[in-house]
């Protein structure tokens, strides 16, 4: 599903696919195809991903009547980052800054998820060392970490 919605991104997009189908035709020296081609490819491509995301919200429809609930929380980030690239791709003009901005975007959701589960860790696991302690603990619960007003102010 990640390559469909990646590539339909960039099929959607007639100045990114126009730029892919160049250079491909300068650097690699392969044919153009027609205007037609490239059309009802980029269409197929958009309504097979439809498709399949049909399927995919089918198959999690069944799991939930079986009791396997999807979380939530991977379908909210699948969604952010499927639409983010959608629109780095198709409304930012450089190629280069729409990818940093992506990459970005996905560091800060990583970044995040990450977090998370180590927080978690670290209340949870008996065997999380003190050092991973030290940094994830809440104020709360870890004497060692100041507040501001701790804080001694040098002016």
């Amino acid at each position: 599903m990640c390559i469909a919605w990646f590539t339909s991104g960039m099929m959607v997009s007639p100045d990114r696919l126009f730029s892919l189908l160049e250079k491909y035709h300068v650097y690699c020296g392969g044919p153009l195809p027609s205007a037609g081609a490239v059309s009802l490819f980029a269409n197929a491509w958009f309504w097979a991903t439809w498709a399949l995301t049909a399927v995919y919200i089918g198959h999690l429809i069944g799991e939930w009547f079986r009791g396997r609930a999807p979380n939530p929380i991977k379908l909210l980030l699948r969604a952010t980052s499927f639409g983010f690239w959608w629109f780095t791709r198709v409304t930012v003009d450089n190629p280069l800054v729409g990818i940093a901005l992506f990459e970005v975007f996905h560091d800060v959701q990583y970044l995040s998820i990450v977090w998370v589960f180590n927080r978690g860790r670290s209340a949870k696991d008996p065997g999380a060392g003190p050092f991973t302690r030290f940094l994830l603990d809440s104020q709360d619960q870890n004497p060692h970490r100041h507040n501001r007003e701790d804080m001694p102010c040098p002016w």
